[in-house]
């Protein structure tokens, strides 16, 4: 998109993404913020003494072109954000905003409002006249107010110079993420690929089948790095004091993460090949495991999505993904041409789970 307009004299602007910005007019004792969001919907900038939004509360100031449900007046309100929920957004029992408006033009959805730099709240932050504050953003994709998904950012700001620098992922967040990607989006896939395909390898004499070892050997390890991963994402949860599973890839991801963590548990309680309910485990244990490397994909794509990772990163992992499927496809074909070159026409066909 083209460049925005520069702001008026005496004016600072900061464009926080390609479809929010905002400009500001500092004065001896406030601020005059005007937030230029394209679309129609609820827009917000909050300030706050760290990168995180309810640890401690943030003051937000969000503007809604049909107040919180969508269906009401205009509405610009100082809010804190006491959690992530909706329900955790409690408007302030003092309103300080002078002078607010929000209108939606042109395809263009505008709040302003006047805010004293010191609102003298202890709820609220004191804007420094010289210095650097911490500044969340963020907006919808309706009117109503509701979850702003990957639309949200941070940047530390200097309200007096216009300088701002971009606040980057946290890096527990970073942590989680490769710990995560290596167990599901390597480690797993790798060892189903081992279990599958390499049963033709030859084994060392008097030892355990080839595939046998190694896939137990690398799903231990795709466990291990869950484990850590899941402990990292507790850990950054807790200590920004989100709510925990409260978001699509929370949920999906952990009982992603718990379906996963049965492999080994069901491996240890493994049956004899004589025993009669070992079709049944052998059934249950390649399923589950199929399942997981399913949900692991789902799981890690929502993971980007609530980074806000680049479409670089996206594709990247789109790549990968299509680049394993690829690769289990291509094996598989392989293995039922050589079944069928080994049994007979009268025999069952060999069954993809086996």
């Amino acid at each position: 998109p083209p460049p925005p307009p520069p702001p008026p004299p005496g004016h600072h602007a900061h464009q926080f993404d390609a479809n929010m910005g905002m400009s500001w007019k500092l004065n001896d004792d406030h601020v005059t913020i005007t937030i230029v969001l394209k679309g129609n919907a609820w827009a917000s900038v909050a300030f706050s003494s760290n990168e995180f939004m309810v640890k401690p509360a943030s003051d937000a100031i969000i503007g809604m072109p049909k107040g919180r449900s969508g269906k009401d007046a205009p509405l610009v309100q100082e809010n804190l954000l006491n959690s992530k929920d909706v329900a955790g957004i409690v408007p302030t029992h003092k309103q300080d905003l002078t002078d607010t408006s929000v209108t939606f033009a042109d395809g263009t959805t505008t709040v302003t409002f006047t805010r004293p730099l010191d609102p003298k709240d202890a709820q609220k932050m004191v804007i420094p006249a010289k210095g650097s504050i911490y500044v969340l953003w963020a907006y919808g994709s309706d009117v109503a107010l509701g979850y702003h998904g990957s639309q949200r950012g941070a940047v530390k700001l200097d309200f007096a110079s216009g300088s701002a620098s971009t606040v980057g992922i946290p890096k527990t967040k970073v942590v989680h993420g490769a710990f995560m990607t290596a167990s599901m989006g390597v480690f797993m896939p790798l060892g189903v690929l081992i279990a599958r395909y390499t049963k033709n390898v030859q084994s060392k004499p008097g030892g355990a089948a080839f595939w046998f070892v190694n896939h137990r050997r690398i799903q231990y390890l795709a466990v291990t790095f869950a484990i850590a991963g899941v402990a990292v994402a507790i850990y950054f949860t807790q200590n920004s004091g989100s709510k925990h599973f409260d978001n699509k890839h929370a949920l999906v991801g952990i009982c992603t993460f718990a379906v996963a963590l049965l492999q080994p548990i069901n491996a240890f309680v493994r049956p004899n090949k004589s025993a009669g309910w070992r079709p049944i485990w052998e059934l249950w244990h390649k399923l589950s495991g199929w399942a997981v490397l399913g949900a692991s994909v789902a799981t890690i794509i929502l993971g980007l999505n609530i980074l806000g990772a680049s479409n670089v990163l996206h594709y990247l992992y789109y790549a990968v993904a299509a680049l394993l499927g690829c690769t289990f496809i291509v094996l598989e074909l392989r293995l039922r041409c050589k079944s069928e070159q080994q049994y007979s026409i009268n025999d069952p066909a060999k069954p993809f789970f086996s």
